[in-house]
C-alpha cells in the first residue's frame, strides 16, 4: 500500500489479456493488477470485442480503479483496441494525443491529470469505477471517433462530467503512451509527445505539475535519438527489462518523472503469474506525493 507521501504508479503492455501459453485469460491480468496495488495503471494493448466484452471496463471492475479509455483503433467488425490507464485518484481533465504516423499502426497517448491526496481528498470514489464517461464502452460521439474514419481514434481535450475540482493534495500529470515499432516512427511521436509535454496544462502563474511519462516505449536503441530526447527533458531513470516475460533482455518499458528527485525506486514487477499472463512484464515506480 502506498501512504499519504508516497504514490505507486505502473506500465504494462497486457498483450489483450493473451499470455505466454496462447490463452486469453483476462482473470489473470486482474489478479497481477490487484497485486500491483498501484494509484495509476498505464495499459497497453487493451481490447474491447464486438462480443460485448469490454476488458478495460472489466478490469476497472475487478480492481476498483476507475477507467480512462484510450483507444487508437476501431476494429473493422467492432470493437476498440489501444491504451487505457486504470487510477485510485480523482480525474481532473483529459486529453487524447494522436501519435499516428503515415503507414503504420494508429498510435496515441492519454494527458491526463489527477489530484493528488490531500487532507483525504484526491481519491476516486467507487461510485465512478464504471462511469460511461470514461470507460472505453461510449456512443461514438462522445468518444469523439473521426467521422468517415471509423478505423481511427480521434483526439482532444475533453473534461469529462466524472471529472472533479482541485484537491488540497495538488496534482499530478500522468502521459500513458505506446510508441510504434519502426525507428522514424518512435522518432517522430517523441518529438510530439516531449512538444506536448512542454505545452503543460498549468497557468503561467503556477509551476508546471509534476509529470510521469510511462508506457511501452518499444525502443530497442539505448543510444537512439528518441531515448536521448527523452533522458535530456525527464533526466534517466532505471530501465529494468520487461520484454519478452518469460526470460527478459529488453527494457521496452519504461517511467520517467520530472522532477526526477521525486522518484523513489524503480523496478520490475516480481510476481511469477505476470510472467503468463502477458509477453510483456510491469514495470513499477514508487513516487513522493
Amino acid at each position: 500500500m502506498t501512504t499519504p507521501r508516497t504514490l505507486r504508479v505502473a506500465s504494462w503492455n497486457i498483450h489483450g489479456a493473451v499470455g505466454t501459453d496462447g490463452q486469453c485469460v483476462p482473470r489473470r491480468i486482474a489478479e497481477v493488477l490487484r497485486d500491483l496495488d498501484a494509484d495509476v495503471i498505464a495499459l497497453q494493448e487493451v481490447e474491447s470485442r464486438r462480443t460485448g466484452f469490454d476488458m478495460l471496463t472489466w478490469l476497472a471492475a475487478e480492481t476498483g480503479l476507475m477507467p480512462v479509455a484510450g483507444p487508437t483503433l476501431v476494429r473493422e467488425h467492432g470493437g476498440e483496441y489501444g491504451n487505457g490507464l486504470l487510477t485510485r485518484l480523482t480525474l481532473r481533465s483529459v486529453y487524447r494525443l494522436s501519435l499516428d504516423y503515415p503507414g503504420c499502426e494508429p498510435r496515441g497517448a492519454l494527458d491526463v491529470i489527477l489530484d493528488l491526496p490531500g487532507d483525504g481528498c484526491g481519491r476516486a470514489d467507487a461510485n465512478h469505477a464504471g462511469s460511461p464517461h470514461l470507460s472505453a464502452s461510449r456512443p461514438a460521439r462522445e468518444t469523439g471517433w473521426k467521422e468517415g474514419k471509423k478505423n481511427h481514434a480521434s483526439t482532444g481535450e475533453r473534461h469529462d462530467p466524472a471529472a472533479r475540482p482541485g484537491t488540497a493534495g495538488g496534482a499530478l500529470r500522468v502521459i500513458a503512451t505506446h510508441l510504434g515499432l519502426r525507428p522514424a516512427e518512435r522518432r517522430a511521436q517523441v518529438q510530439r509527445l516531449l512538444a506536448r509535454a512542454r505545452q503543460g496544462d498549468h497557468p503561467p502563474e503556477h509551476p508546471p505539475l509534476p509529470t510521469v511519462l510511462l508506457g511501452d516505449i518499444n525502443e530497442w536503441f539505448l543510444w537512439g535519438r528518441p531515448l536521448r530526447w527523452l533522458h535530456r527533458w525527464f533526466e534517466a531513470t532505471p530501465a529494468p527489462a520487461t520484454f519478452p516475460s518469460c526470460w527478459p533482455l529488453l527494457a521496452l518499458d519504461r517511467i520517467w518523472l520530472r522532477p526526477r528527485t521525486r522518484l523513489l525506486s524503480l523496478y520490475r514487477h516480481p510476481d511469477p503469474r505476470a510472467r503468463l499472463a502477458s509477453d510483456h512484464l510491469p514495470v513499477v515506480a514508487q513516487i513522493s506525493g
